[in-house]
């Protein structure tokens, strides 16, 4: 969710990174490093798919976005966030949504300022059964990227936003 304020507020924010990075499975201080290894195997944690995610997701300008009916915690600060970018070679739209609620989500993103959008998109999904699902080295990809094909109506784009997940859409339009 963080991250993508760093994204909404991009015309101040040039950087950001995340420490400490490698951790050896035998031999460590702390345990919110993004990679872990043995001698012989590597996988890496959901945040380190999550900074993947943002930084192979990147549009040129930033567009955008209106929540309406968000879902909100008991105490009222939010559980849905949501930024988006335009990335003018690739001719598409990205939006990245979290969804940290422990319900799904059922939303329509509606397209604005656009005159042709292609009915089939790409969704990048991040999410896991639970909380506490990690990735491990017997199960490097336990909590990982999924791709799904999503269908358009017209300029909206109805989604389910699983449960605790993060969300790429790249839909095609011009």
């Amino acid at each position: 969710a963080m991250m993508t304020g760093f994204e909404r507020n991009g015309d101040v924010v040039r950087m950001a990174s995340y420490a400490p990075l490698l951790a050896h499975v035998d031999g460590w201080q702390w345990k919110p490093d993004l990679i872990w290894f043995d001698n012989l195997r590597v996988f890496g944690t959901p945040n380190y798919y999550v900074q993947q995610m943002f930084s192979v997701n990147r549009g040129d300008l930033e567009l955008p976005v209106k929540l309406m009916g968000e879902p909100r915690a008991t105490n009222q600060q939010p559980r849905f966030y949501a930024s988006a970018t335009r990335d003018e070679k690739a001719e598409e739209v990205i939006i990245k949504v979290v969804n940290a609620t422990e319900s799904p989500v059922d939303a329509r993103v509606q397209l604005t300022g656009v005159r042709q959008v292609k009915p089939k998109a790409r969704a990048i999904v991040l999410t896991g059964a639970s909380l506490k699902d990690e990735n491990s080295l017997d199960e490097p990809w336990r909590v990982s990227p999924r791709d799904q094909v999503v269908t358009m109506d017209g300029a909206w784009l109805p989604h389910l936003f699983p449960a605790r997940s993060f969300t790429v859409l790249r839909v095609q339009a011009r």
